[in-house]
């Protein structure tokens, strides 16, 4: 989405889409539910709600929480009340958890997970909504859309699409980069061939 022109228009659409609102603001509502009981009373409060942020191709809603911890909660307690994240699950998320396990094909492995630093009582997480992950000799690509009752299919699933296509396009860069290395190595093979050295004498080709 670098289109400028458009993205006025989009932004409008997106703040006016009653699935993409309903969707991200019940999210909003039980991450509130749960990092209550690791705040001190009184100090959990929206500073942003409903923010436009822009993502590279992606735009996004956008809302923020913030609260002072009770003095016995480590921020890692906080973190693991809203994990597995219902934007990635569903509610009511217990039942969500369990349907996602029936119907998707394979586990979801790092996709949907979360990663971070810990520092002390200090620490960072993200959530790990888009990515390229690396099993044994297999490279996965994964992304996702929120699926609600208003939901149209071929919107979701271009939306899913637009989500992946920077990451298959670096595949698609990097393979393309690869394929011409090797041709190069090949045609360098070839003329030292035909320059008549012998296998002794064979320079090393460069990485």
């Amino acid at each position: 989405m670098d289109n400028h022109a458009e993205n006025p228009r989009m932004a409008k659409a997106l703040l006016n889409d009653r699935k993409e609102l309903a969707e991200h603001t019940l999210a909003l509502l039980q991450m509130l539910e749960e990092l209550q009981p690791c705040c001190e009373p009184g100090t959990l409060v929206v500073n942003r709600l409903l923010d436009i942020i822009q993502q590279n191709h992606i735009m996004h809603l956008s809302s923020e929480l913030s609260a002072r911890l009770s003095a016995d909660t480590h921020c890692v307690d906080a973190m693991l009340s809203v994990f597995p994240s219902v934007m990635v699950s569903g509610i009511p998320k217990t039942e969500s958890i369990q349907l996602l396990r029936h119907l998707e094909p394979f586990p979801r492995g790092l996709f949907a997970g979360t990663v971070g630093w810990i520092s002390g009582r200090n620490c960072r997480f993200a959530l790990t909504i888009r990515g390229m992950y690396k099993y044994g000799s297999r490279l996965f690509v994964q992304a996702g859309a929120g699926i609600m009752a208003e939901s149209d299919p071929a919107q979701e699933n271009e939306e899913v699409m637009t989500k992946m296509s920077p990451m298959l396009a670096t595949l698609s860069g990097v393979r393309k980069l690869s394929e011409a290395v090797f041709r190069k190595k090949i045609v360098r093979s070839a003329e030292i061939e035909r320059s008549g050295f012998s296998q002794k004498d064979r320079p090393e080709c460069g990485n």
